[in-house]
């Protein structure tokens, strides 16, 4: 399990898209393609391969384009600016970031490069986080597919940084929320609750 983790994590990338593309070592959006061009403002498109779901969403300023799949919990963004170069990517395991998060400038130049676990105070990897989660609570967060239960991650970069992981029953309001200290994996607090559908 844990090297299935590693090796996703390591390898995840922006699967190839029609619309995304290389020209002179700089990724671009086909800004030029009717799919595109067809956006109006906070429109998406949407482009379905094997088991990879690309969303194109038009903004005000940019261009957003957002990865993932329905059988992982790993997504990219990546921004494009309106001339089709790219501004930024990242990555996450559900709303935390991982791996390496880049900006560039409107030319497509890369100007900024952040290692998001070297930056942030969380000695506990998000493997070491999932193996806590499954052997506590008999949870696997790697599976986006239970039938019973969906999860979310949040990193809370605090005095003590701390894991949020909230699991919900599915077809109930009935929440579980769990909070993992970043730094030594103990499990600061758990509570139930009841939210709205």
């Amino acid at each position: 399990m844990l090297k299935y983790l590693f090796i996703l994590i390591g390898c995840f990338g922006f699967a190839q898209t029609s619309l995304v593309y290389v020209s002179n070592g700089i990724e671009k959006l086909d800004i030029n393609d009717p799919n595109i061009t067809s956006l109006t403002e906070f429109s998406t498109f949407r482009e379905e391969r094997n088991d990879t779901i690309t969303e194109y969403t038009k903004k005000p300023n940019r261009y957003v384009v957002n990865q993932y799949s329905n059988s992982s919990p790993m997504r990219v963004q990546k921004i494009f600016f309106l001339n089709g170069n790219i501004a930024s990517e990242n990555y996450r395991f559900y709303d935390v970031l991982i791996n390496t998060t880049k900006k560039y400038d409107k030319k497509g130049n890369l100007i900024f490069v952040q290692n998001e676990e070297d930056i942030s105070k969380r000695m506990i990897s998000i493997p070491k986080l999932v193996e806590i989660i499954k052997d506590n609570y008999q949870v696997d967060l790697m599976n986006n597919n239970d039938s019973e239960r969906s999860f979310n991650v949040r990193y809370y970069n605090v005095k003590i940084p701390f894991y949020g992981v909230t699991i919900r029953q599915r077809d109930t309001n009935v929440y579980k929320r769990i909070e993992v200290n970043a730094f030594d994996g103990s499990i600061i607090q758990e509570r139930e609750f009841r939210g709205t559908k």
